[in-house]
């Protein structure tokens, strides 16, 4: 059975996104009932709920005896009884999750909400995790309304409500519009989407009248919206599927409790062969005494293999033309092409056929009736330069004969460094070259004209060019920013870029709200790999946005670094820095306590906790931590993991310096 249990999108899109959670009612097939199940997107493991009833124009009347929440597991002694009821076989299946010592506490919450996904198609589950309730006590053809409550809480202060007529269960009509399409490995299926199911089970049968297969689907977004396109948005890719077999599908809807709806028309499909014979290997082409090509070849070694087709073109990628007027024997492997001309080179290629009609392509070949007659070399290389582009062109060549040009490019005018620049000649006098933007260089270029006997024309004399410059750097980041003295010292790390000329330093008043209020504060040029810069005109007691800007050679300008924002009183620096940092490995929870002292709590407003694993780069392993720990519960353990910590303070005016760094080894 195959199954789509996506658990966060199907939550999304069952709760909603304004409410935490959602009451789902029906009436009981072949009861006077009513049945109750909840979801919600704060459900915990130990949550408890109780249930409200009123008629309309009544009281709340709590309808639960005891407050409803997850069973008691099955102890392991009376696991090894096997279940033998649908009750005891759901209470089975949640104490062996539940019993699962191996399992962290966040593992079991996870398995927990498979376990509710689960429960969507089975009631006695449902009931087993406390999300599951049966309303006997009803008049026919009454209305109730119901509220969901936490366990204790009054019907005022209700999780969700919903409300239904206790009339007798009508099972919902079928999905209607079902249709397939066939492929090779799976068939694609799409019908009528609606919202008001939960999920579909899609029956596949293929010997017999009772389905062999039930494939169940819950349906995320990206489906969904496939759906309401009315394009197909449900593929039965099962491996056991095989071609030759006809199926049929029909599909039927789910609500929360698993009831089915009618069963939709019936469809057929058989999967396609779309897969190709092998190709006929060592295929050669050669010129005979008589003038004629002899087209050689080993036969494909595809048993469905039904026969050939020979093709030839002028042309080595395209315009070929079929000769055989009739499909060669599977057995044949020789052909004769009598139709040739001197001066011209031939390609071919022998196309596999089998009894789909599949065809396989084999590889060119070619052949040439003798031209040594090299056309002559081009004339009038020129070059434009555009960013990332170079524009050639030249004047056109008159043989008669000429197939086009091959176009050379090198950094060096050195023979050895030249590279082709196409598979094939350009056919035009002109050739675009399109290049890395950021590539400053003088690049060398030369050309020469080739016939259709693939005689080559000498190479023109060499031509240099250079491409126009419009790519700005990237501005290097703020690594550190502190006041020192009376002043403010930047701290600027290495910018990816290798062209820069020059920094601007822009500073603000972090209060001034204004965009224009960045200013240019650096009257001297700062050189492109400084490593700081210190301004020396700021006021005490006043905060400041900095950022920094670069320009190449070219005068191109950065976009802004990521801006920083300190203030000249001294509350930002080493001092706020965090201290007796310290990390232990508890290897019971699989968990990296990490503590340390705090610094002034009145001005700190958190911690950010960085780590490292073996020779990677520190990283963020948190949000913004409170007071003086943190537990790291996404560490590993084994492979002698290495493990590397160091951390910072928060302040409204800034970021502290990093506490010392800590590591620990993990076996």
């Amino acid at each position: 059975m195959k199954k789509y249990f996506l658990l966060l999108s199907f939550f999304t899109a069952l709760i909603g996104k304004a409410q935490n959670y959602t009451l789902f009612t029906s009436n009981v097939p072949s009861q006077n009932a009513i049945e109750l199940k909840w979801y919600g997107k704060k459900m915990k493991l130990d949550n408890a709920y109780d249930l409200y009833r009123k008629e309309t124009g009544g009281s709340w009347q709590k309808i639960n005896s005891t407050s409803m929440k997850r069973a008691n597991a099955l102890s392991k002694s009376d696991m090894k009884t096997k279940p033998t009821e649908k009750n005891t076989e759901a209470l089975y299946m949640y104490s062996l999750v539940m019993n699962d010592t191996s399992k962290s506490s966040g593992k079991k919450s996870l398995n927990y909400f498979t376990l509710i996904s689960l429960a969507i198609n089975n009631n006695e589950l449902a009931a087993v995790l406390g999300i599951y309730f049966q309303d006997k006590n009803l008049l026919a053809g009454k209305i109730y309304e119901y509220r969901l409550v936490t366990s204790g809480s009054s019907a005022d202060n209700f999780l969700a409500s919903a409300s239904i007529a206790a009339n007798s269960y009508s099972q919902p009509d079928a999905p209607s519009g079902l249709a397939r399409e066939a492929k090779e490995k799976e068939v694609l299926l799409k019908w009528k989407y609606s919202d008001k199911s939960i999920g579909y089970n899609i029956y596949r049968y293929s010997s017999s009248a009772k389905a062999d297969t039930v494939l169940q689907l819950l349906m995320n977004d990206d489906e969904i919206a496939l759906a309401n396109s009315d394009k197909f948005f449900f593929n039965d890719d099962d491996k056991n599927l095989k071609q030759g077999i006809t199926y049929k599908y029909k599909v039927a809807s789910t609500d929360a409790f698993g009831h089915e709806s009618k069963l939709s028309n019936e469809v057929t499909a058989q999967l396609i062969d779309l897969t190709p014979p092998n190709a006929v290997q060592s295929l050669k082409a050669e010129m005979n005494a008589d003038k004629t090509v002899s087209v050689k070849w080993k036969p494909s070694v595809s048993a469905d293999c039904s026969g050939y087709n020979v093709y030839r073109s002028l042309k080595k990628e395209d315009s070929f033309q079929k000769l055989n007027s009739a499909t060669l024997s599977k057995t044949d492997s020789l052909f004769t092409d009598k139709n040739v001309t001197e001066s011209t080179e031939y390609f071919y290629y022998v196309d596999a056929i089998d009894k789909s009609n599949n065809v396989q392509k084999s590889l060119t070949v070619s052949v040439v009736i003798t031209d040594l007659t090299p056309p002559a070399m081009p004339t009038g290389l020129k070059a434009v330069g555009d960013t990332g582009k170079i524009y050639l062109s030249w004047n056109a060549n008159t043989e008669k004969d000429l197939m086009g040009y091959y176009v050379f490019r090198a950094l060096k005018s050195d023979e050895g460094n030249f590279n082709l620049l196409m598979s094939k000649p350009v056919t035009e006098n002109k050739f675009m070259d399109t290049l890395q933007k950021q590539a400053g260089n003088f690049f060398v270029y030369k050309i020469c004209a080739v016939d259709k006997s693939w005689n080559r024309s000498e190479t023109t004399p060499l031509l240099f060019a250079k491409q126009i410059d419009l790519i700005a750097p990237t501005a290097p980041e703020i690594r550190d920013i502190a006041t020192e003295g009376n002043g403010i010292k930047i701290t600027i790390g290495k910018s990816p870029s290798a062209d820069i000329r020059e920094l601007e330093i822009q500073r603000k008043l972090t209060l001034d709200t204004l965009p224009e209020a960045l200013k240019k504060i650096n009257t001297n040029a700062v050189a492109g790999n400084a490593g700081s810069y210190i301004d020396e005109r700021v006021e005490k007691g006043k905060a400041y946005t900095y950022q920094l800007i670069a320009i190449d050679s070219s005068g191109n300008r950065s976009v802004p670094s990521v801006s920083r924002i300190v203030s000249n009183d001294l509350k930002a620096g080493a001092g706020y820095a965090p201290a007796e940092l310290r990390v232990v490995y508890d290897e019971k929870t699989k968990t990296a306590n990490v503590g340390w002292k705090e610094t002034a709590t009145g001005a700190v407003e958190g911690y950010k906790v960085y780590r490292k694993t073996n020779n990677g780069s520190f990283v963020p392993v948190s949000a913004l931590a409170k007071g003086s720990s943190l537990a790291d519960t996404s560490v590993e353990a084994g492979n002698s993991y290495s493990y590397s910590y160091k951390i910072l303070a928060i302040l409204p005016t800034g970021e502290s310096k990093f506490s010392t760094e800590v590591k620990i080894e993990i076996k």
